[in-house]
């Protein structure tokens, strides 16, 4: 009885003991819920823009308190006065050096809780006049904020992000933020531009690296542009990638950029250590957003030059007022011209108003940065003129010449490799198994043709031309016949076609070819005397021993005979070149017949005697009567082909450009520019086209590798195959001829390409804008320790990527827009209006004349029926007298 109840209580606490296990893995997955539901780790938010153009800056890396607080304070006021502007706070606010950190606690200035305290405190000074807090679309950690959430899962991120009232905008990991913009022309349509945000804390070191890396992540679907921090290292990059909608059956083509912001942070301690590069904190970069009719545009532009941001508002304008004017009534052509002066004067005050006044707003004139000059940099690459395969292109590359030809003078082309198309010479067999090619040198001309009707809009703007591997090609196969061809189809001049004679070299050359005439000549007399010693061998012989023999003539009759049997013994007991083969057979084999050797060597002794055969020293007159000398045509085409027939087309100056003919080496280009004091720098471009099909990294790792890094070298740039789009800054320490210490902002470029590898493998071409400004205030300090503080630094330069639809937004190009725009639309009015006139003056002459023949109509018109009515009546009678 005892043991059931034991088994009974058992029982019961087991039962007991099972529900509270469920009732504990339900309460852990309930917390696991709340967990997933309130986490951190990932933060999805909105933006809306009440325009169609917006505005991004990540502010990351600020590392509290090593950079310039003050400067901080400025930068957040001029970038909180940009209409649309929106703040992302990307990680590292604050340097938060802690125990287990690299850095040293006790070097820090304060500790991280005033950090978080001092970067709260200078948002909240600013937010009442500047509105910031709002602006800011989230707060992310970087990996000096987690080192306290690994140690103490407090995050200093989020301490800041409570400090100003909005935990619901920190996120420790990922941010995922859609733009939103206004369409410009159907108000109910929307552009989303997604962005796709994070820090990093094992980031690539190099720029070309952290880009490849991000977009070759397995992004998700609609992401236009990824954010990366940590390196401190402005980059921007764009790819094109493959899209597989579960709706469609074909992919889709979307490009994808990539843009790493820099550091805020004027050097310090911290950057020295990790080798960072000096960023300029007062220049930062901004991610413009623009829908441009319903399609995206990312530009990567600097803070100086958005004050250009009314220019499009500005171009409707110009717009609305021609059609105004086209459609407004006139009764002279001299209305016509005074209506249109009027208005286009206006147009013209109108601008450089709205521009001081941008510029006034963001309190940038007052400092007179105002750029009265800048570059756009337009490296091509790819345009493969002639290939099938690339033909889908074509539209894009017309579109954006076309652009490039409504910049003004200030737009810099350089032709960067694979220009034109090679079409591959293929190869034939004939039946003796000799290899035959066939080659396209035609086609290359015609290429080379229909480039030159493709750049004639942009000609004047086109300053290099460097050669890739198609030009190379064309230059090995088909160089000599297309020199011929420029020289007889567009008389192209010789010294452009060809190199000029090597003197030396033609002598060689016809020495040589009489050296082969003399040596023909000898053997064909050697080989007759051997025939016809070969009739009497004996006498032969005999007449030759007095010629290889010392002292024949002195030996007794016996000697000489003797001397000549063993000479035709040992003739007889060489080889005769008859052997037989395993059959028995006998064979003859020429090269074995050491017999004729033998006989040629004793008769040549007594031909070169007898002056029978010629000897290149000693009858040098003879020779030269017997063989002159060939007139023979010894001409190497010019390395730079080419281009001196592109230029020749173009009616353009060779010399006027810069010409790279091999691929595997760069060119140096200059060209000048006015800073905002008026001065004129130059501005050095080293670059080539590349053969590499590598990543950005190795690109990357090419243009600082193959150049060195120089005085006035300030842009390096090229080209890849793959079409890797790609721009970073860094800033170097030279020296200069005068061994002075040159701080100098460097800029490395890899344009994309036109045409790919594959069938998709191209990135979006971009348009690269440089401008300058000075710092003649800049002086070295002589007492300074700091490797920056002790290099003076005579300018800054600027580099902006854009896309060549945002480049006519600039206002100095509106200014030409206006004028083009108000000549084009009063020659149309003026057309119209004489068309017009004269339409009505002739239908004026028209009613007089019809006026004036009226009579005669009528008069015409009695006679006619008179004759008529007489016509009837005389057939009546007719008829009645036939009745009778």
């Amino acid at each position: 009885m005892a043991n059931y109840r034991q088994d009974d209580y058992d029982k019961q606490q087991q039962e007991i003991y099972a529900q509270g296990q469920r009732e504990y893995l339900e309460a852990a997955v309930n917390l696991q819920r709340v967990k997933d539901i309130t986490s951190d780790s990932t933060l999805y938010q909105q933006v809306d823009f009440d325009s169609e153009t917006g505005y991004f800056v990540n502010l990351s890396d600020l590392h509290i308190p090593e950079g310039d607080m003050k400067m901080l304070a400025e930068m957040l006021k001029n970038l909180a006065r940009i209409p649309g502007m929106k703040f992302g706070f990307g990680g590292d606010q604050i340097n938060n050096s802690i125990k287990s950190s690299v850095g040293d606690t006790h070097s820090e200035i304060i500790n991280p809780q005033d950090q978080v305290k001092l970067l709260a405190r200078i948002i909240k000074d600013l937010d009442e006049d500047y509105d910031i807090i709002n602006k800011i679309a989230f707060i992310q950690a970087g990996n000096h904020e987690n080192r306290s959430e690994k140690d103490v899962s407090l995050n200093p991120a989020y301490l800041l992000a409570s400090e100003l009232g909005i935990q619901h905008k920190y996120v420790r990991n990922i941010a995922r933020v859609d733009f939103s913009l206004n369409h410009d022309t159907k108000q109910d349509e929307k552009v989303v531009v997604a962005g796709l945000m994070t820090h990093g804390e094992s980031n690539p070191t190099k720029p070309g690296a952290q880009a490849e890396s991000a977009l070759a992540l397995r992004l998700e679907q609609g992401i236009d542009f990824a954010v990366n921090s940590h390196n401190h290292k402005t980059t921007a990059a764009s790819t094109k990638k493959q899209i597989n909608s579960y709706n469609r059956v074909n992919p889709e083509y979307m490009e994808v950029s990539f843009y790493n912001f820099g550091a805020i942070i004027a050097g310090g301690e911290y950057a020295d250590r990790a080798n960072y590069p000096y960023p300029r904190m007062a220049d930062l970069e901004i991610l413009r957003m623009t829908n441009i009719e319903g399609e995206k545009k990312l530009d990567f532009i600097n803070f100086r030059s958005l004050v250009n941001s009314t220019a499009k508002g500005l171009i409707d304008h110009v717009d609305k007022s021609m059609r105004y004017l086209e459609k407004h009534k006139y009764n002279t052509t001299a209305e016509i011209t005074k209506k249109y002066v009027h208005s286009t004067k206006a147009l013209a005050k109108t601008l450089p108003k709205k521009y001081k006044e941008e510029m006034d707003k963001f309190e940038v004139s007052k400092n007179g940065n105002k750029i009265s000059n800048k570059i756009f940099f337009a490296p091509l690459s790819g345009f493969m003129i002639g290939n099938e395969d690339s033909k889908s292109n074509e539209k894009e590359i017309q579109e954006k010449i076309d652009i490039l030809s409504k910049l003004n003078g200030s737009c810099k082309v350089v032709l960067n490799g694979d220009m034109v198309f090679y079409k591959k010479a293929f190869t034939l067999t004939n039946k003796n198994g000799n290899l035959l090619g066939e080659k396209f040198p035609e086609e290359s001309f015609s290429y080379i043709l229909n480039l030159a009707k493709l750049l004639e809009k942009v000609k004047n703007k086109i300053i290099a031309y460097n050669s890739g591997m198609q030009e190379e090609k064309i230059m090995k196969y088909h160089s000599e016949a297309l020199a011929k061809m420029a020289m007889n189809r567009i008389q192209m001049d010789e010294k452009l076609c060809f190199r000029p004679y090597n003197k030396l070299k033609l002598e060689s050359e016809q020495l040589k070819i009489q050296g082969k005439q003399v040596e023909g000549y000898n053997k064909q007399v050697l080989e007759r005397a051997v025939e016809k010693a070969y009739k009497n061998l004996e006498k032969a012989i005999e007449e030759v021993l007095p010629f290889i023999a010392d002292g024949y003539d002195l030996l007794e009759e016996s000697e000489q005979q003797k001397l000549l049997n063993d000479t035709l013994d040992h003739y007889d007991s060489l080889p005769n070149g008859y052997t037989s083969n395993k059959k028995g057979k006998r064979i003859y084999k020429e090269e074995e017949n050491k017999q004729k050797d033998f006989l040629k060597s004793l008769l040549a002794k007594k031909l070169r005697a007898d002056k029978a055969l010629l000897s290149l020293s000693e009858d040098r007159n003879f020779i030269n009567f017997k063989f002159p000398l060939a007139e023979i045509e010894l001409r190497t085409p010019h390395e730079n082909l080419v281009q001196h027939i592109l230029c020749q087309m173009l009616e353009i100056d060779p010399k006027s450009i810069t010409i790279n003919p091999n691929p595997n080496t760069t060119s140096y280009t200059t060209t000048k520019i006015k800073d905002d004091k008026n001065r004129t720098r130059n501005i050095g471009l080293i670059g080539g086209a590349s053969k590499s099909l590598a990543s950005r990294s190795a690109v990357e790792g090419h243009l600082r590798h193959e150049n060195d890094i120089a005085p006035g070298a300030n842009v390096y740039y090229t080209s890849t195959r793959r079409g890797s789009e790609f721009m970073t800054m860094d800033a170097s320490i030279v020296r200069d001829l005068n061994n002075k210490r040159i701080k100098q902002d460097t800029f490395f470029i890899a344009g994309g390409t036109f045409s790919g590898v594959g069938e998709k493998d191209f990135a979006t071409n971009k348009l690269y804008k440089l401008f300058t400004t000075s710092n003649q205030k800049e002086e070295e300090n002589p007492i300074a320790r700091g490797i920056y503080d002790t290099a003076t630094k005579d300018f800054n330069l600027y580099c902006e990527s854009l896309n060549y639809e945002t480049a006519l937004l600039e206002p100095d190009v509106l200014s030409q827009i206006i004028k083009s725009e108000a000549t084009r639309s009063y020659g149309k009015t003026v057309t119209t209006f004489e068309y017009k006139k004269v339409k009505e003056k002739v239908k004026k002459l028209v009613g007089k004349f019809e006026e004036k023949i009226s009579p005669v109509k009528k008069t015409t018109k009695d006679i006619v029926l008179k004759a008529e009515k007489a016509k009837v009546e005389a057939t009546n009678i007719e008829d009645s007298e036939k009745n009778i």
